[in-house]
């Protein structure tokens, strides 16, 4: 898949604060968006093209256009401040043309220079002191849609890499560097996950290959050390301002040591190299890293939950009338984008039952929509319906009904790792999805008919990419689990309510 980097050449702003103003790094920085212009920059609708004269095949393909749409709600704009902080608060003492910054960073990258002394001169962190702004968590059920939020920020309002031009400084600095927690949870997968995406990020600008840096003549790994400090010195060269780190949930199925190696390099990054970090991942992912660290080095949380439906018009509460704008928006929206022959008008009752069936889920809401249009116009029915969307409802998600159930009933249970799962699969990410249900099967040990259901979905998964034979292997181990537990049926044990 292509991706998309973008490189401008550094425009310099006047900054209010002179610190800031002598500081390149911030101040060719964009400058921060007003509220009311940011949704509009973000907010992005598929065209949608008359269909009548198109092929079956042609009006699905368009109808799938549906999930390209964004709908910024205000987590988007808690996310973009938060983040505009966060670049400039790591960005504020590694001003490169500043002399004792420039003697900083050799010190940093010189193997020579001991952490001790480092830290001896007050040139590092090596406590909890300073950890909090280093840090900034997105957290949110899968479905919510935290990897589209973080992409369409980045990728709208801020460039990848700025190129510049100033006498005294006339380097390349790398805004935001994405990444992906690696499912095997490993630091040797993970440094080289940050070295391949310093490669992908300056491949239209210069021929590197930091990747293969990592490893040895013979193709064995580096030691952690020896990856460490690859990554450190590139982050130095480069000025990385932040690292987004996505599905952080992948730590879940690692072992405690591995888990706590993981955060202390973590720490390691933010008080040596001074870059901040985003994670974004789910609550359990959350709340396991307060359990082996002090909640607060979480640093900053911007927890996207399910959206509510607009309360009573009538309701003096003007706190309260603003908590379904966003679920309107999205309403709106897809109620604008129908393809089938026989558009349906909006309805409250509609409403009600898109809100009730997705939870206020987007993923499940823009999925939903988009299934029961396909399968209108696969039946030549050309028209949505409650029964239709209910049909569909229970085919498509019959994996993620236990989660969506446990989140109508607002009680918590771990059958939220359903909803990560499913979106695993979506996305042909297969191993790290069987991963994720076998800890799930054998963590939860439910038997009966709850084993009967979860086997019927399993046996239903629609896998987008071809199972390896090791992948193969692991679901069948899974399915005889439940065929096991599923022999005894106790009355009343289920895992779906409805």
């Amino acid at each position: 898949m292509f991706k998309k980097v973008t490189v401008a050449p550094a425009t310099y702003r006047s900054m209010a604060l002179k610190e800031h103003n002598d500081n390149p790094l911030i101040s060719a920085l964009p400058e921060r968006l007003e509220a009311k212009r940011l949704k509009q920059l973000l907010h992005k609708v598929p065209k949608l093209i008359p269909s009548a004269e198109f092929s079956t095949d042609d009006r699905i393909r368009l109808v799938k256009r549906l999930r390209k749409a964004v709908v910024p709600t205000r987590y988007y704009l808690d996310f973009y401040f938060a983040m505009y902080d966060l670049l400039i608060e790591g960005y504020e003492d590694r001003n490169p043309t500043l002399p004792n910054v420039i003697q900083w960073t050799y010190d940093i990258a010189n193997p020579d220079v001991s952490v001790e002394e480092l830290k001896l001169n007050d040139q590092i962190t090596l406590d909890d002191t300073d950890t909090t702004s280093s840090h900034l968590f997105l957290s949110g059920l899968s479905g919510g849609g935290k990897t589209k939020l973080k992409k369409t920020l980045m990728s709208v309002c801020f460039p990848q890499v700025i190129f510049h031009t100033k006498d005294d400084f006339d380097e390349l600095q790398i805004v935001h560097l994405n990444v992906e927690m690696p499912d095997d949870g490993t630091r040797s997968t993970f440094l080289k996950n940050i070295a391949q995406e310093f490669d992908e990020t300056l491949k239209e600008i210069e021929n590197t290959n930091y990747l293969s840096q990592m490893t040895k003549a013979n193709g064995e790994n580096l030691t952690i050390g020896a990856m460490t400090s690859i990554v450190k010195n590139l982050c130095l060269k480069y000025h990385v301002g932040v690292i987004s780190v996505d599905e952080f949930q992948h730590l879940n199925v690692v072992n405690p040591t591995d888990f706590n190696l993981m955060l202390q390099l973590f720490d390691t990054m933010s008080n040596v190299y001074k870059v901040p970090f985003i994670k974004i991942g789910t609550p359990d992912a959350l709340s396991k890293i307060k359990k082996f660290r002090n909640a607060r080095r979480a640093g900053e949380v911007i927890e996207i939950l399910p959206y509510n439906k607009a309360p009573d018009q009538s309701s003096d509460n003007k706190e309260k009338s603003n908590l379904g704008k966003d679920w309107k928006w999205m309403i709106t929206t897809v109620f604008d984008f129908q393809v089938v022959n026989q558009p349906i008008k909006y309805s409250e009752r509609v409403d009600q039952e898109l809100h009730k069936l997705s939870c206020g889920l987007p993923y499940v809401l823009f999925t939903l929509w988009q299934e029961t249009q396909i399968q209108a116009i696969r039946n030549k029915s050309e028209k949505i319906t409650l029964q239709l969307l209910n049909i569909v409802y229970k085919k498509r998600f019959k994996l993620i009904l236990p989660a969506l159930n446990a989140i109508r009933g607002k009680t918590k249970s771990r059958a939220s790792d359903l909803l990560m799962i499913d979106q695993l699969i979506e996305k042909g990410k297969n191993s790290p999805a069987l991963k994720h249900l076998e800890r799930y099967v054998n963590n939860e040990n439910f038997t009966g008919v709850a084993a009967v259901d979860l086997l019927a979905a399993v046996n239903e998964l629609d896998f987008k990419s071809v199972l390896k034979d090791e992948e193969v292997e692991q679901i069948n181990k899974i399915k005889t689990v439940l065929e096991k537990r599923s022999q005894a049926i106790k009355k009343g044990q289920t895992i779906n309510h409805e």
